[in-house]
């Protein structure tokens, strides 16, 4: 009787706290209409995908993106740098990366996770192509 009214108390507590705890978010990026028909990056090396805070609840916890290998287009050769912003202001980057790399037709990023409360604003995925070294 004693191991179960243990191992009841540990599910009910597991169980609180599992209800506190929100799941990690994937963030998907696709292609969209605006996109050229080479990739989706703009004329100043830049893509920006904006992710509404009406179509999130509570705090998210981000830490993977997908993305589909049509954003990227023909960029063979270049490096790009991910990061995010909230407000105009950058959270963090996850990094860079150079196309040549990079294969198949969807693509999975990952980086230090971070929480984005929808009802701070809108967040913003800055994918932007950086000059090669000199």
């Amino acid at each position: 009787m004693r191991t179960f009214l243990i191992a009841a108390a540990t599910m009910a507590a597991m169980t609180l706290g599992a209800s506190q705890v929100q799941a990690a978010t994937v963030l998907n990026v696709g292609w969209t209409t605006d996109c050229g028909k080479s990739t989706c990056f703009d004329e100043t090396g830049q893509y920006r995908q904006t992710f509404s805070r009406s179509a999130f609840n509570g705090p998210v916890s981000v830490s993977q993106l997908l993305m589909d290998r049509g954003v990227l287009g023909t960029l063979d050769g270049k490096t790009f740098r991910l990061s995010f912003q909230l407000n105009g202001d950058e959270l963090g980057t996850w990094g860079q990366y150079n196309m040549g790399g990079i294969g198949g037709d969807q693509l999975w990023f990952g980086g230090e996770q971070f929480t984005w409360n929808p009802e701070d604003g809108d967040l913003v995925l800055v994918l932007q192509i950086t000059p090669p070294p000199k």
